[in-house]
């Protein structure tokens, strides 16, 4: 049973602050996994800069600022609901989807205007404004993934 200060204010939320940060500090734990009915555990995600949390939440009582913030924070959460409704391969999914996005941010920075423009710098080329935008619908707006047999990746351009 937890202490309580006041009858209605039980100590739960700085003991679980506390002893996630013993966790994280002193063992290395770097993910955590909050099952909350309310948005008290923020003060726990913000003092944990560096670990991994996986927010699950019963969806009627979480609002959309707290949403919003935990997805402004790259936060995955989930909703309680959907365990107890069998729908857990749509949080699986939507888990694998949410971490793929995550590891392409991290990895994968191209910006197509910048390529264009190195393009036409390198070769030097000039173009006017219309000529530039119609090359551009026409070759890099089209542009496709191709993928091989090994996982590997390449970026194709419109040609035609």
């Amino acid at each position: 049973m937890i202490e309580r200060i006041k009858q209605n204010k039980s100590l739960v939320d700085i003991k679980l602050t506390a002893r996630a940060c013993q966790e994280h500090y002193q063992k290395q734990v770097d993910s955590f996994v909050i099952v909350s009915s309310d948005s008290d555990y923020w003060g726990l995600i913000s003092s944990l800069p560096d670990a991994r949390f996986l927010v699950m939440i019963e969806r009627e009582k979480c609002g959309p600022d707290m949403k919003a913030a935990l997805a402004e924070s790259g936060i995955f959460y989930c909703y309680l609901d959907d365990f107890y409704s069998g729908n857990s391969e749509d949080i699986k999914k939507n888990a694998l989807f949410k971490e793929m996005y995550r590891w392409i941010d991290n990895s994968v920075h191209l910006n197509v205007n910048d390529m264009f423009d190195a393009a036409l710098r390198n070769t030097r080329i000039e173009m006017s404004p219309s000529e530039r935008r119609q090359f551009y619908d026409k070759h890099i707006k089209h542009m496709t993934l191709t993928i091989d047999e090994n996982g590997n990746v390449s970026i194709e351009l419109k040609r035609g």
